[in-house]
């Protein structure tokens, strides 16, 4: 399950349900939260090809939204190497 994935990336899953907005999701996914969340930017990165969308909440949690295009969660690519300088 899309849960299932969630959690195992480290996310914290509180409650599964439709869209309480209704809108039907035709790409990837939508992820939304409040606007400058680093959690939802860091969300998007399993999920390539989601778009964030800003709401009016102030807390920390997140809707993810999945699409008709979605198909699961992906690793984020691991961040590049330290180069030394000299």
């Amino acid at each position: 399950s899309t849960a299932g994935q969630v959690t195992a990336a480290g996310f914290v899953v509180l409650a599964v349900d439709n869209d309480p907005r209704g809108e039907r999701v035709t790409d990837v996914a939508v992820v939304r939260g409040a606007t400058g969340s680093a959690n939802a930017y860091l969300l998007m990165a399993y999920v390539p090809g989601s778009r964030f969308v800003a709401d009016e909440r102030t807390d920390a949690t997140l809707d993810l939204v999945t699409g008709d295009q979605f198909t699961q969660l992906v690793a984020p690519p691991a961040p590049p190497a330290p180069v030394l300088m000299c």
